[in-house]
């Protein structure tokens, strides 16, 4: 019986020592587990921290050492012209992770105005109308001595602290002067020079054109030269016009080597696109969004329009004359505006959002992209 004891004595023992120790083991096991979690968390946090800074503009070169709350330490690398651009090496407990990504910067959102203008004093001859907020940089944004009004039904932006209240009636929104600058949104032209047709028609004009009473369907590219106009009568353009000048450009409309508003300027032999009648431009592609007329380098006027309409968004170098035209999304002036014909009418629809994924990228970044390069 005492043999027997021990024997029971001895074998309970050995059974409790090896529960005892893969209790431990197990334990040691899962805390390995959560350590080696927890470092790949604060990893993966310290790759997503550095996509923040850079999306604020904060983040370049440099190397950051941090403490999270859960006493993990993090050690952040962010080198612009490396592949990872950004190694985030976190230690836990013993564990530790090293995650790489690299990072690519999006365009910046949309201006969320109806109006913008980035050139000089706006001349009124007569009342234009803003259904929408209006940016105006410039000083004084709105020409001293003009006749006639702006007349804004929505938040007004001004560069300048002066403005003549007397050319202004706001019947909704705040006005806000000496606001910063806004820079100005970028043109690319370039994918428009080899565009062919696809599922959307690419159509393409070169010199002096008149296109009357004609219905075009797709993307009208026209290429002009400096002094020449493009007239579109009574003509419907579903979709996109884009007018390329670089000669233009070149000499002085969207600013170059003379200058812009110079003798080869925007001033005495500028690059204009015209409407007369009653013509339509809008409704953007599939490629370009709701893009209705790029002409960067152009002035837009329509001495002559009889009720033109223009639905999407509008980007010019000036603009001028646009008598009884309404835009129905957003204009973009570059340049400046001289409404020297009356009944011009910007109206941006709550719902409308510009889309333009080629041809115009807005100013700032508007979101920062991650490619995971995995575990270092």
């Amino acid at each position: 019986m005492l043999i027997l004891a021990l024997v029971l004595v001895a074998t309970f023992g050995l059974l409790a020592w090896s529960l005892l120790a893969s209790t431990d083991l197990a334990g040691r096991a899962r805390g390995a587990a959560l350590a080696q979690q927890q470092a790949e968390r604060a990893a993966a946090s310290g790759v997503e921290w550095a996509a923040a800074k850079l999306l604020a503009g904060e983040l370049y070169d440099s190397r950051t050492s941090l403490v999270l709350d859960d006493g993990s330490a993090l050690e952040v690398v962010f080198a612009r012209a490396a592949s990872p651009q950004v190694l985030a090496r976190a230690r836990s407990q013993g564990a530790e992770v090293t995650f790489g990504a690299d990072l690519r910067t999006e365009g910046g959102a949309p201006l969320p105005y109806a109006l913008a203008v980035f050139g000089g004093s706006i001349d009124l001859h007569h009342d234009v109308a803003v259904l929408g907020s209006a940016y105006l940089a410039g000083a004084p944004p709105i020409a001293t001595g003009a006749s006639g009004r702006l007349g804004i039904a929505g938040d007004l932006l001004l560069t300048a602290a002066a403005i003549d209240s007397s050319r202004v009636r706001q019947t909704a929104g705040e006005t806000r002067f000496s606001v910063e600058a806004s820079a100005k949104p970028v043109v690319d032209l370039t994918p428009f020079g080899t565009m062919t047709s696809g599922a959307v028609p690419v159509l393409r004009y070169s010199g002096p054109t008149t296109l009357s009473g004609q219905t075009l369907a797709g993307i009208v590219v026209v290429d002009l030269e400096v002094g020449q106009t493009l007239v579109l009568r009574n003509t419907t353009i579903d979709g996109t016009l884009v007018v390329r000048s670089f000669s233009a450009g070149l000499l002085g409309v969207g600013g170059g080597l003379l200058g812009g508003g110079g003798l080869l300027g925007t001033g005495l032999l500028p690059v204009v696109v015209r409407l007369q009648g009653a013509s339509r431009v809008g409704g953007g592609t599939a490629w370009t969004g709701n893009l209705a007329v790029l002409a960067p380098d152009c002035t837009l006027d329509a001495p002559a329009s009889t009720g033109s309409t223009l639905r999407g968004v509008v980007l010019v170098q000036s603009a001028e004359s646009l008598k009884k035209v309404d835009v129905t999304g957003q204009l973009v002036v570059l340049g400046m505006v001289e409404a020297k014909a009356a009944d011009l009418t910007v109206t941006r629809p709550d719902a409308f959002v510009p889309d333009t994924p080629i041809g115009i990228t807005w100013p700032g970044t508007a979101a920062v992209r991650l490619d995971w390069r995995g575990p270092q």
